[in-house]
């Protein structure tokens, strides 16, 4: 039986957080391909170990799925259609929940066989030599996701400190937050 799991939305960290459902289909041995929302999410698919394969969200046979083939979207549950995260209203009903206790939530209620306890690592190549470093990611798509500098400063600080190194990983001429760091030291 096919499975098509469609992320939280459409970007690249929406993706990360819905691994759990991803990896819990695998797991069970169902064929199990993702359902890409945005170019963001295009090439990580790749990198999931037993994916079947990719699919982008306009192409999806929706309406046409065979027999036994299930379309599982992230998003079409009441916490995603009625609320806005993290809102007055939001939290009022729910609570302050992180981000990854949400997506619990939303698989528990779609049925989805996501283990959250133990997080299935995407596929990488090792780099001999960054085995004590840390990446820094500071882009992001928008400024609402933004995180302000002092804590970008003050988190690499702390790596330091434990004798960690660090380096800025993405593109300054597209991201401020990167720009800023490299303005500051950190190794890009």
């Amino acid at each position: 039986m096919a499975i098509y799991v469609a992320p939280i939305s459409s970007g690249l960290g929406d993706l990360i957080v819905s691994l759990p459902a991803i990896h819990g289909f695998i797991a069970q041995g169902e064929e199990t391909h993702l359902v890409v929302r945005s170019h963001r999410q295009r090439d990580i698919a790749k990198r999931i170990t037993g994916l079947a394969g990719e699919i982008e969200e306009s192409e999806l046979p929706e309406k046409s799925l065979k027999d036994g083939e299930r379309f599982v979207d992230l998003r079409d549950h009441p916490l995603q259609r009625d609320f806005i995260w993290g809102s007055q209203e939001f939290n009022a009903r729910f609570g302050p929940l992180k981000i990854m206790q949400i997506v619990e939530l939303l698989c528990n209620d779609l049925a989805v066989p996501a283990d959250f306890s133990t997080l299935t690592p995407l596929a990488h190549t090792h780099r001999p030599g960054l085995n004590e470093t840390v990446l820094l990611i500071p882009g992001t798509d928008g400024f609402r996701k933004h995180w302000p500098l002092e804590h970008w400063l003050l988190l690499n600080r702390s790596l330091l400190s434990e004798g960690l190194k660090t380096l800025v990983v993405g593109q300054p001429s597209q991201s401020p937050a990167v720009a800023r760091l490299l303005e500051y030291g950190v190794p890009w």
